[in-house]
């Protein structure tokens, strides 16, 4: 770990990068049903009830990715998923989900942190999960990948500067050229 002195952190949006195949449930009636329990993704545990449905690739012109988005998560090619497995473990639960002659390796984040500091962001009370400018209690960041409360349905975050570049989700993207996710800094300690 890095010391509480020279820790800097800063924190990051995941978003799919748009000049990536992503994937789609291939029945969405399927898809619509198992969204009220199995395909939430929204911080809780879905443990026994997974249930992997279908998916197809919309664009198949685009490139293929190392990371899949997918259904308001994210999918890892199995060497990616090698690569980011502390962070992975760290995050939460792991799916096995069936594509072409592979299986996938599809992320539930459930570690949900309550670290915004909500006296110096920026949002309407009455509409919590838009945030227009984050700021967070450093002291409360630990894992790389986490959300929080208020967003805990829509993103994913991570955090840079806390550990070893070795422990930490984007830098190990960015390391081995893992491709089909970008970051947006939405918050730095520095």
């Amino acid at each position: 770990m890095v010391s509480e002195e020279t820790a800097m952190p800063s924190v990051y949006r995941l978003w799919t990068d748009d000049k990536f195949q992503s994937l789609e449930p291939a029945d969405m009636q399927a898809y619509l049903q198992a969204r009220r329990k199995t395909w939430k993704f929204d911080g809780f545990p879905i443990g026994e009830l997974w249930t992997p449905l279908q998916a197809y690739v919309r664009r198949p012109t685009l490139k293929k990715p190392d990371i899949w988005g997918i259904a308001n998560t994210v999918a890892f090619e199995p060497k990616a998923a090698s690569i980011l497995q502390l962070c992975l473990d760290q995050a939460g639960e792991q799916f096995k989900l069936p594509f072409e002659d592979r299986n996938l390796v599809l992320l539930n984040v459930t570690y949900v942190i309550d670290c915004l500091d909500k006296q110096h962001s920026d949002f309407d009370p009455d509409l919590p999960h838009i945030i227009e400018h984050h700021a967070f209690h450093a002291d409360r960041l630990d894992y790389s990948l986490f959300k929080i409360p208020e967003t805990r349905a829509s993103e994913i975050l991570t955090v840079e500067g806390l550990s070893s570049p070795n422990e930490e989700f984007k830098p190990l993207v960015e390391k081995y050229g893992l491709k089909g996710v970008r970051f947006e800094e939405i918050w730095s300690d520095k």
